[in-house]
């Protein structure tokens, strides 16, 4: 709800957050499974990951990211 909120300056919608959760969940499973793909995702263009981060978790919050910063209403304020 805080990254929603802090990208379109609203609440989300009971449909937009539960999206927005599996969408993790779903990345989440599969970046456990790829570590060398969360790895990437997690660290490029950035950098190494801070010490002691789950790399797969920080990769699927990327992917969650990357979602509500592409979105329309965040590019588009009105």
């Amino acid at each position: 709800q805080f990254a929603f909120r802090r990208c379109t300056s609203r609440l989300p919608e009971p449909a937009e957050l539960d999206r927005l959760v599996r969408l993790h969940d779903e990345v989440l499973a599969e970046f456990q499974t790829e570590p060398a793909q969360a790895l990437k995702m997690a660290t490029e263009p950035l950098g190494p990951a801070p010490e002691g981060m789950d790399i797969a978790e920080l990769a699927a919050w990327s992917v969650v990211g990357n979602v509500l910063l592409n979105l329309d209403e965040t590019i588009t304020k009105e």
